[in-house]
C-alpha cells in the first residue's frame, strides 16, 4: 500500500537520525538546557529575525496547544478558535480538560477574521449578564488550516492588530508551518509570523523531525514562568537534548524550508492530476493537504492500492478525502497515483432513476427466470424503505443492485452485472454504494441469500465480509433449490 494518509508516517529525515546516532552516548545536561538545545535556539532566533524571542522545546502539537492557551488564560477564560481548528474537532478537548473553553467562530474556509474576534469580544462586553459567561481571553489560529488554507499578510496583520487593540494574544498552531512558508500562494515569511503573533510553534513531528515542536514566544509576559507550565503539565523532556539536536539540524543550510518545499511540490502535481481528472476540490489548498471530491466508485477502485484519509460525505455519490504528501514522499509514488488516476475507468455509481426502469426490467428478463417487470421495478423504486443502485460504464447500464432497507437491518432483494462485465469490481462497487447509504440511514446490518449451488457469488460476498447464517430450504424455483443465507455486520 502506498501512503497518503498523513504527513508523519515516516520516521525522520535521515541527517536527523545520522546525528541522533552520532550523539548517542555523548553526557549532556537535561530538561532542554544542554548546548545544542541552546545552538538549536540561537538558530530559530537567527531565522525568525526575533534576537529576544523565548524557544522552548516540547515532545507534540496537542501537548503544546494545551500548554501555551492553558499558560496564558485565567480560569474563568476561553480561546476563540475557528469551529474547523485543531483545538475543537481533532485533540478529543484537551483544552477544555485544563478548565478552557473553546469558544468557536464560523468559518467556511478554515481561517477567522479579524472582524469577527472583534464582534465575539464586544458581544461578550456588551452582555449585561457576561460574568455568567466564559470570558475570551485569547485567540487561536493554524498556518495551514486545518482546511490546508493559508493567512495571508495582510489577514494576519489585521488579525494580530486588532488583538492587541483588545488585550486578546494570538496564538499561532505551526504543526504544519513549513508547508505553509513554502506553499507557492505563500506571501507570509517566517520573520513576519515572529512580527504578526503573541507566540507560534514551528512544527517538527509532521516536517521531518522524529517528534518535537519548537514554541517561539515574542511576548514577554507571556514567556514568564513559562517553564513551570512546561513541568506541570507534563511536557519538560528530561533527555531534552534530542529536541535541540533535531532543530539545530533542521534549521541548519535550511533544510526544514527544503523538505517542506519538496512535499508541497508533490502536493502540487496532484492537485493539477485531480482538476484534470475533473474531481472537483473541497478546499483550494496550496499545501501538502490536498482534498479532492470523488466517486465513490473510483474510491473503492483507489483504496485497492493508496492509503487517504475520509474527510466528508459530499452526497451519496460522492465523498471528500484527503490525500496528504510530506518531507518524504517519493516522487514515484505521486506519479504512481497520476497514472491510476488517468487509467480510473469509467464505471459509475448511482441511484436509479424512472429513465432507468426500462433497462433494468430487459436485464431482469435475460438474467432471472422470475423476472421483475417494470411496473413492479416502479412501484418499488417509490417505495421509501427500497433502494435501486444503478452501475454504468460510458453512461450504458451494466448492473444493478435492489435492497430493502428498515431500522437496523437490510437486506439485498437482487443484484445483477452484465455477462460481459463481471469479475470486474461492480458488483462490489454497488456494495460499497449500499454501505455508503446504510452509514445514512442508520443500518448496522446487511442480510441477503444465493443459490447454494452459486459457489462463486457465495465466495465473492465472503471476500465482501459476509458469513453463512444457514439454509433456507426449497427457497428456489425453476430449478428448486436449496438458499444459503449470509449477512454482515456494518459498523455504528
Amino acid at each position: 500500500m502506498i501512503q497518503f494518509q498523513c504527513d508523519y508516517t515516516e520516521g525522520a529525515h535521515p541527517k536527523i537520525i545520522e546525528r541522533l546516532t552520532r550523539t548517542n552516548l555523548e553526557q549532556t545536561i537535561g530538561y532542554g538546557e544542554d548546548g545544542y538545545c541552546e545552538h538549536a535556539r540561537e538558530l530559530i532566533r537567527q531565522a525568525c529575525q526575533a534576537p529576544e524571542a523565548d524557544v522552548q522545546f516540547m515532545v507534540g502539537g496537542t501537548q503544546t496547544n494545551f500548554t501555551v492557551i492553558s499558560s496564558i488564560l485565567r480560569p474563568y477564560q476561553g480561546v476563540l478558535s475557528a469551529e474547523s481548528g485543531h483545538i475543537n474537532v481533532h485533540e478529543t478537548g484537551a483544552v477544555e480538560a485544563t478548565g478552557h473553553k473553546v469558544l468557536t467562530l464560523p468559518s467556511a474556509d478554515g481561517k477567522i477574521r479579524a472582524s469577527q474576534v472583534r464582534e465575539a469580544y464586544e458581544a461578550h462586553w456588551k452582555d449585561g449578564s457576561r460574568e455568567h459567561i466564559v470570558q475570551p481571553g485569547m485567540v487561536y489560529i493554524s498556518h495551514p488550516t486545518e482546511n490546508g488554507t493559508l493567512y495571508t499578510k495582510g489577514e494576519l496583520k489585521a488579525l494580530y492588530q486588532t488583538c492587541q487593540k483588545l488585550g486578546l494574544p494570538l496564538f499561532l498552531d505551526g504543526a504544519r508551518l513549513g508547508y505553509g512558508l513554502m506553499s507557492e500562494a505563500s506571501d507570509l515569511t517566517l520573520p513576519e509570523i515572529a512580527e504578526y503573533t503573541d507566540v507560534f510553534y514551528i512544527g517538527g513531528t509532521k516536517v521531518g523531525a522524529l517528534f518535537g515542536e519548537a514554541v517561539v514566544i515574542t511576548d514577554p509576559a507571556i514567556a514568564k514562568d513559562f517553564r513551570y507550565m512546561i513541568k506541570q503539565k507534563g511536557a519538560m523532556l528530561a533527555k531534552g537534548r534530542l529536541l535541540g539536536l533535531q532543530f539545530e539540524t533542521l534549521f541548519t543550510d535550511g533544510l526544514y524550508f527544503q523538505i517542506a518545499d519538496h512535499a508541497d511540490r508533490m502536493a502540487m502535481k496532484l492537485k493539477e492530476a485531480f482538476r484534470k481528472k475533473g474531481y472537483p476540490l473541497l478546499f483550494d489548498s496550496y499545501t501538502n493537504q490536498q482534498f479532492p471530491v470523488i466517486p465513490n466508485s473510483h474510491l473503492g477502485q483507489l483504496k485497492e492500492k493508496y492509503v487517504y484519509n475520509f474527510w466528508e460525505r459530499v452526497d451519496r455519490t460522492h465523498s471528500a478525502v484527503r490525500f496528504c504528501t510530506s518531507w518524504a514522499t517519493k516522487e514515484e509514488a505521486v506519479d504512481a497515483l497520476i497514472r491510476d488516476l488517468e487509467e480510473l475507468d469509467t464505471l459509475e455509481t448511482g441511484f436509479a432513476g424512472e429513465e432507468d426502469l426500462r433497462k433494468i426490467a430487459e436485464m431482469e428478463r435475460e438474467i432471472f427466470p422470475d423476472a421483475w417487470s417494470e411496473v413492479s421495478l416502479a412501484d418499488t423504486l417509490k417505495q421509501k424503505s427500497t433502494v435501486i443502485i444503478t452501475a454504468k460504464k460510458d453512461r450504458e447500464l451494466i448492473g444493478y443492485l435492489i435492497a430493502s432497507l428498515v431500522p437496523e437491518e437490510g437486506e439485498i432483494l437482487r443484484i445483477a452485472v452484465r455477462k460481459e462485465f463481471r469479475r470486474q469490481g461492480v458488483a462490489g462497487h454497488m456494495i460499497l454504494e449500499l454501505e455508503n447509504v446504510c452509514e445514512e440511514t442508520d443500518v448496522y446490518k446487511l442480510m441477503l441469500e444465493v443459490r447454494e449451488s452459486n459457489q462463486d457469488a457465495i465466495s465473492f460476498y465472503k471476500e465482501k465480509g459476509f458469513t453463512e447464517d444457514g439454509l433456507r430450504k426449497d427457497y428456489y424455483t425453476d430449478p428448486a433449490e436449496d438458499a444459503v443465507l449470509m449477512s454482515r455486520e456494518l459498523g455504528r
